[in-house]
Order: C-alpha cells, then sequence, then structure tokens
C-alpha cells in the first residue's frame, strides 16, 4: 500500500505518518537526493512474501525533476 502524505501542515503528517508506521522500524530516504531509478527500485524492493516494513521517502516533492516523473515510476 503506497500512502502519500503532503500539505503544509508538518504536524498533522507527522501524526499520521506516526500512525501508519506505528512502532514498527521503518527505512527512511531523503527524496531530494533520490534519483529516478532509486525510487524505482524501492518500490520494487517489497517482497510478495518477505516482512512488510515501511518505507519512508521525505521531502520528494522538493526534488523537481523526480516529482514530475512521480507517476511514470508506477506505470500508470
Amino acid at each position: 500500500m503506497i500512502y502519500l502524505l503532503h500539505g503544509e501542515n508538518e504536524f498533522e503528517k507527522r501524526q499520521k505518518l506516526a500512525a501508519i508506521v506505528g512502532g514498527s522500524s521503518q527505512a527512511r530516504y531523503d527524496g531530494e537526493r533520490l534519483d529516478e531509478q532509486e525510487f524505482r527500485q524501492l518500490l520494487r524492493g517489497q517482497t510478495l512474501f518477505g516482512e512488510d516494513a515501511p518505507i519512508v521517502v521525505a521531502e520528494l516533492s522538493g526534488n523537481a525533476e523526480l516529482w514530475t516523473s512521480f507517476e511514470s515510476c508506477f506505470g500508470w
């Protein structure tokens, strides 16, 4: 499942993120530093039978190149 938390209210975004990931361990990435290939690998990295671990990509909208190609990373 993919959640996209966006907007200016940082408090609400942090609250929602905490509710989604709970106390589970998570991998965090800086979206401003990712390129499209790395982002696609993150999306494909979830295995069908493996343990689901949340992946958090912060500040993705700060990466103009990746943000404009966001939909194509999902094949939409």
